[in-house]
């Protein structure tokens, strides 16, 4: 199945059902195409975005991830930045994640 706007559309408002406004708990790379975000709105999710060149792909998984011993680097830096920040989606010609960092008020 070809992904066109229309199935693009109706699976983003899918996702934006589980994962808008949840908070990014981990971040797991379990090989180097994948990356598993598990995100807690008010349950605990595992999204999973594939970066393959033959099968690009992003869902939701029930497993739950295994996390390798040795981190990938790329891992890392995505931890350092992106955990512990809120969801939100967008679409135009392509998905747009959106993450919004929590700033401290005076």
């Amino acid at each position: 199945m070809a992904f066109d706007g229309i199935l693009i559309h109706h699976l983003v408002e899918e996702l934006k059902l589980s994962l808008v406004f949840g908070r990014i708990n981990k971040i797991i790379q379990p090989n180097p195409t994948d990356i598993i975000l598990q995100i807690h709105n008010h349950h605990t999710f595992n999204f999973l975005i594939s970066m393959s060149y033959n099968n690009p792909r992003f869902y939701l998984i029930d497993e739950k991830p295994q996390a390798p011993l040795n981190p990938y680097n790329f891992c890392m830096v995505l931890r350092k930045y992106l955990e512990s920040l809120k969801i939100l989606f967008k679409l135009k010609m392509i998905v747009l994640l959106y993450l919004k960092l929590k700033t401290k008020t005076n």
